[in-house]
Parts: C-alpha cells; sequence; structure tokens
C-alpha cells in the first residue's frame, strides 16, 4: 500500500490531484471529545496486530530472550508506525476528504477502488485481509487459548491445550473459527466493521486499566517482600500512560 501511495503521488496512476488533500489538510477538523476519543480508540486497534505478536513469546530462542523482546518490540514498533504514517500519507493522496467522510465504506477499499477499479478493490482486497487475519488468528490468538487451557482454566484442558499431530492448537483454532462464523452470520453488514470494533476495544481498555493498577501492585509486593527485580520489565512511566490513556478513552466519549 505505501508502494501503491507512491505511485499515486507520483502520478503513476489514474487518481487526479493527488495533491489536492494536502492543502489545508486540518481544514473541518473536529475538537468534539466524543469523535476524538472513537478516533483515538481505532487508532489504538490498528495495532493489535503488532501487540499479537507478543502472544508468541514463549516460543522466543534466544540465549538471553529477555533482550531480545526488548530491542525487536522497540524496532518492530517503530517499523509499524512508520508504516501506518506512509499509509495514511497514502490514503490522504488517493482518496478525496468527501469520500472519506461521507461514503460509509472503509478508507482502504475506496484507497483500492481509486487506484485499481471498483472490481479489483471490492473482490481482492477483502481477500487480503482474510488471508492477513488467518494467520494473525492461527499464530497468535489460538495460542492464547491454548496457554490459557494449559492453566487449567479451560474445561477440556487437555484438548484445547494439544498440538496433535501437525503442532498447532486444532481446538482453539476451531473455536476462533466458529466465533468468526458466528459473528459474520449475525452482525449485519452495515457499519459492521466500526461495531466489532468498539466491541472488542472497550472491554481491552477496561482490562488494560486494571492490568496496570495489578502490575503496580505486583510490583510493590515484590519489593515488600525483598523479591530480585524482573529481568524484564516497563518503566513505570509507560505503566502510568497506559492507565492513564485507557481512562481517558472510556471517560471522553462520555
Amino acid at each position: 500500500m505505501v508502494i501503491a501511495g507512491v505511485a499515486v503521488l507520483a502520478g503513476l496512476t489514474k487518481v487526479q490531484d493527488p495533491y489536492a488533500n494536502f492543502h489545508n489538510i486540518f481544514e473541518g477538523s473536529t475538537t468534539n471529545l466524543n469523535s476524538l476519543a472513537t478516533a483515538f480508540v481505532k487508532i489504538n486497534y490498528s495495532f493489535v496486530g503488532w501487540h499479537n505478536a507478543f502472544n508468541l513469546i514463549g516460543e522466543v530462542k534466544s540465549r538471553d530472550p529477555a533482550r531480545t523482546i526488548r530491542r525487536s518490540g522497540l524496532i518492530s514498533l517503530w517499523i509499524a508506525t512508520s508504516l501506518f504514517f506512509l499509509i495514511n500519507v497514502a490514503y490522504v493522496a488517493a482518496v478525496p476528504k468527501e469520500d472519506i467522510r461521507n461514503s460509509g465504506q472503509l478508507v482502504a477499499v475506496l484507497f483500492f477502488q481509486n487506484i485499481f477499479g471498483h472490481s479489483w478493490g471490492a473482490k481482492v482486497l477483502p481477500a487480503m485481509v482474510a488471508l492477513s487475519c488467518f494467520g494473525n488468528m492461527t499464530a497468535g490468538h489460538a495460542r492464547v487459548i491454548r496457554e490459557v487451557a494449559r492453566q487449567g482454566l479451560l474445561p477440556y484442558p487437555a484438548f484445547f491445550a494439544s498440538t496433535k499431530p501437525f503442532g498447532t492448537p486444532l481446538g482453539p483454532v476451531f473455536i476462533k473459527y466458529a466465533l468468526t462464523v458466528f459473528v459474520i452470520v449475525a452482525v449485519p453488514g452495515k457499519d459492521a466493521f466500526n461495531f466489532l470494533l468498539d466491541l472488542a476495544s472497550y472491554p481491552n481498555l477496561v482490562f488494560n486499566a486494571a492490568l496496570a493498577v495489578g502490575l503496580w501492585l505486583v510490583r510493590k509486593r515484590r519489593a515488600l517482600e525483598g523479591h530480585a527485580r524482573s529481568t524484564y520489565q516497563a518503566k513505570n512511566i509507560y505503566v502510568i500512560l497506559c492507565f492513564i490513556g485507557a481512562i481517558l478513552l472510556l471517560v471522553m466519549p462520555w
């Protein structure tokens, strides 16, 4: 998508005047806290794919896993942030402001339609998204369910923790598959993405706020009991910012 955006800015596509949206780029912006909070929730959700990589921490093969995670996490975060920024530049170049505001479609769909035509944008893009989600669910979410089962927190733990015969947790994959099919069938097509995003995001914000408080309490208890400092832990300022951010996003829409 970044390469396609470069092609748009270079005038190599049928998009006319790709720099039109860059004139008075903040014209029509809002200061409504509800709208800003909704936007920040969606921005936060866009990093879920990066966050899911940490579901595979148990499979890191290194002499110093903590150092590997610390370095790779920071580097990958900067890479993901840079790519997201460049993709948004590509969106602004390829899609008129009015279409973004009034079309009711995902900006990515409009982006591909304006560059490659309606047929390609309507058919190929969903397939690409589905393939991306397939790998994410198989590698990340399914293993979370498996680890929960290994701790005995799910019924039939032997079934859900098993990776036989292919080294893949088939039980958790089936659960994700069944839930996904149910949501696709049950949720109406219009505004389904925004509905599902909000449905998933706000409970996660509550969990993140509680997690930040719990992490601080655990650290305080470990310090009082004289335990050694963990080899891998987030700095206190990051924990505080996580808590404040979660609370603000929960309160601002009200």
